[in-house]
């Protein structure tokens, strides 16, 4: 089904019983596929990072790094590991790496096996991709995009799709995605260029930064900061919390707006450079109900645990 090519040996460590080495082999493939194809990628370890290209092909290349003492010792543990390359009838090529469970010494390396995926997919193919303990990479595509990542750094560049990223631990960064954007972040930082779509984002204990939204934005962040930066022209109600931390809000000076916000108890409420009508409530304090802008969009903002702070700051352009 593949190829393996083995590559030169170069010494690394030393074992109380033998001299090890990293010895490195590479599988590939290339499958014809439709431009709108459909490429799965789930792999026990290793990290994994796609490209566009232009041509109507998806090629992969799995580069395999085992530490052993010899090239036999190297075979023997490769036997375990079950990897899976193939175009199904259905058009949708699959990858799928694992590792059978076999009883170690504490002291020995677990998982055995170093994998680095690297795959080159159309522009428009739609992406499923699952790594249990890795960092994912995934450039400019137009498709639909899915990304899981139990323990590792996530980033995706500019996705024109829907796009939706669920990291157990570790940090997500987005360029920009035009489409449905859903992110969930249970242990790290999640940084967003520009959200031109409908955009739900839930972090837990990371800081959560969108630097330009121009549509319905629902965040939730618990145990962090919050900063958001509103485009214009806003379109769509959006709603910001934040528990445990503070938050920083800002609009173009051009935007229309209703704006709800609530600050903590022993927190506050400021405003900067920005020409709001206030209709209930006051700067200084805990609570405001205000309009920018004769009103429009309504947006939503409460920091249960912190200050709010509302900036007039040009926005980064929407598109």
């Amino acid at each position: 089904m593949f190829t393996r090519y083995l590559a030169p040996v170069v010494l690394l460590a030393f074992s109380s019983l033998d001299s090890l080495a990293v010895i490195e082999r590479t599988v590939e493939r290339t499958f014809p596929v439709e431009h709108r194809a459909i490429v799965k990628v789930d792999t026990f370890y290793g990290s994994i990072q796609v490209k566009p290209t232009d041509r109507p092909e998806v090629k992969v290349l799995v580069r395999e790094s085992i530490e052993a003492a010899t090239p036999s010792a190297a075979d023997r543990e490769l036997r375990d590991l079950v990897l899976l390359l193939e175009k199904q009838p259905d058009g949708v090529v699959n990858l799928r790496a694992s590792y059978k469970k076999t009883m170690r010494w504490a002291w020995q390396k677990w998982p055995p096996i170093g994998l680095q995926i690297e795959v080159w997919v159309p522009g428009a193919a739609n992406l499923e991709l699952v790594s249990r303990e890795g960092q994912i990479n995934v450039g400019n595509f137009q498709g639909e995009v899915k990304i899981r990542a139990m323990q590792g750094r996530v980033f995706a560049g500019e996705i024109d799709g829907p796009l939706s990223i669920w990291a157990g631990k570790g940090d997500i960064a987005v360029t920009a995605c035009t489409g449905e954007l859903n992110l969930t972040a249970r242990g790290g930082n999640v940084v967003v260029g520009r959200a031109l779509g409908p955009t739900e984002i839930s972090g837990v204990g990371g800081e959560v930064e969108v630097q330009a939204a121009s549509a319905a934005l629902h965040a939730a962040s618990d145990g962090s900061d919050m900063k958001v930066g509103f485009a214009y022209p806003l379109k769509g109600d959006s709603r910001l919390s934040v528990s445990g931390g503070d938050m920083v809000v800002t609009f173009d000076p051009r935007t229309s707006a209703t704006l709800d916000v609530r600050a903590s108890t022993f927190g506050k409420i400021s405003a900067r450079e920005l020409g709001l009508k206030i209709v209930s409530g006051e700067l200084g304090t805990s609570r405001l109900q205000a309009n920018l802008n004769g009103g429009g969009s309504r947006v939503e903002i409460q920091s249960s645990g912190g200050s709010v702070r509302l900036l007039g700051v040009p926005a980064m352009p929407a598109h």
